[in-house]
């Protein structure tokens, strides 16, 4: 099955070169292309580099792709993946937090909810609608996922401005997920109760 499969904000080294060895890792889209996308042209290149090394290594079974410019790349996009900061992200994490806690917030993460959460959804809204009206201008039937946070706020508001694409929000860090409550529990991943393992208690 031959796709185009975009990611944009591919130039982050910890979005870019992990997200193409999730796509390695199917059979089914093997030789299609993928596009990297980035604003930053420095940050682009390098992971454009690894990646080309690496697609070699893998017996080059995609063709990879680099532009700065997005409404290029997304010309035939089959799927589109979307993981952009607008600005410094660090410090703007840190600014999001201690405005609010100064003024009496109690929250603890400052990055999708609270005071905090609604400075970080200001700064990346307008932009990742952008671009999912630019994704769905160029093919109506794209798939668009978004890693971005914050991700309710984003999704509602992709919902909202482009109700008839097709988009999907994805939160990648459910493996993290699974470890902490593994601690909080007290128990390894490996013992936390599964799904048919309740069903099979259920018998009892």
């Amino acid at each position: 099955m031959e796709k185009k499969i975009v990611l944009i904000g591919a130039g982050s080294a910890v979005f870019g070169p992990p997200t193409l060895n999730d796509i390695y890792q199917s059979k089914t889209l093997v030789g299609s292309t993928i596009s990297l996308v980035d604003t930053n042209e420095e940050k682009l290149n390098r992971v454009y580099d690894i990646v080309v090394k690496e697609n070699q290594l893998r017996g080059e079974k995609y063709n990879i792709e680099r532009n700065l410019d997005r409404k290029v790349a997304l010309k035939d996009a089959d799927f589109v993946v979307c993981s952009i900061e607008n600005g410094d992200r660090f410090f703007h994490r840190w600014q999001d937090h201690r405005i609010p806690h100064n003024h009496g917030s109690t929250e603890m993460m400052a990055e999708n909810g609270g005071p905090g959460g609604f400075f970080h959804s200001a700064r990346q809204i307008p932009t990742i609608v952008e671009i999912a009206k630019d994704a769905y201008k160029a093919n109506p039937d794209v798939l668009f996922m978004n890693y971005s946070n914050p991700m309710s706020r984003i999704c509602l508001a992709i919902h909202r401005a482009v109700p008839d694409l097709k988009f999907v929000g994805l939160c990648h860090q459910i493996n993290l997920l699974l470890v902490h409550l593994g601690y909080i529990l007290d128990e390894t991943i490996e013992d936390l109760p599964s799904k048919e393992r309740v069903e099979k208690n259920k018998e009892y």
